[in-house]
């Protein structure tokens, strides 16, 4: 016959059993519920991307006057003076280096069927950003051949710059002399050129 002291001891013995069982089930269980997760994350596939980054460099047009800037003459004191026409921000750069900027003329101004003529030369160009408080770069006296207006500009989105056309006093003496000289009187004479502006990466 079984004791009751021995009874009780049996049953302590199969209750740790059991708990033994089943703490190893549950950690089974939750092995492999982890590895289940980790199979899960698994990458099946790989994508490979690329940024590919090209320079660009180019130049437009903005500011007041549409690209057109007008020198009017109508009083005796024009001639006697310079003259000025200041266009914010006339130029729009953008280029993913440093450049400089060049100016040049495509010829002599002209009067629409006529053989007339005005130098080139009268005419001075000056370049500055516009966070400068004034046109420290040096003037340039326009030619037909590229001259540097502004140089080491940093790399820049959509930079504006401010452009100064500028007629010097003796200049303005000259055109009264050159009118003068004409022999079809006319009450008004109009004289032409473009203006070139271009980019050079450095």
């Amino acid at each position: 016959m079984i004791s009751k002291q021995e009874n009780t001891k049996n049953n302590l013995t199969h209750g740790i059993a059991k708990r033994n069982l089943l703490i190893a089930t549950v950690m089974l269980l939750t092995l492999g519920l982890g590895n289940s997760a980790k199979a899960q994350k698994t990458p099946i596939r790989t994508v490979t991307v690329n940024v590919k980054l090209k320079d660009v460099i180019a130049i437009g047009t903005g500011g007041a006057g549409n690209g057109v800037v007008d020198f009017i003459y109508d009083t005796a004191k024009d001639y006697e003076n310079e003259k000025s026409v200041p266009v914010p921000g006339q130029l729009n750069i953008t280029s993913t280096k440093p450049y400089d900027v060049y100016v040049r003329g495509i010829g002599a101004f002209r009067e629409d069927g006529t053989a007339e003529m005005l130098p080139l030369d009268i005419l001075n160009v000056n370049v500055k950003m516009p966070e400068a408080t004034a046109f420290n770069s040096p003037e340039v006296v326009l030619t037909e051949t590229d001259q540097q207006a502004f140089s080491l500009a940093p790399a820049s989105m959509n930079q504006a710059f401010d452009v100064l056309y500028r007629i010097p006093k003796n200049k303005s003496e000259l055109l009264l002399r050159l009118i003068g000289n004409r022999n079809d009187k006319k009450e008004q004479y109009h004289y032409k050129t473009d203006v070139i502006y271009s980019i050079a990466a450095l």
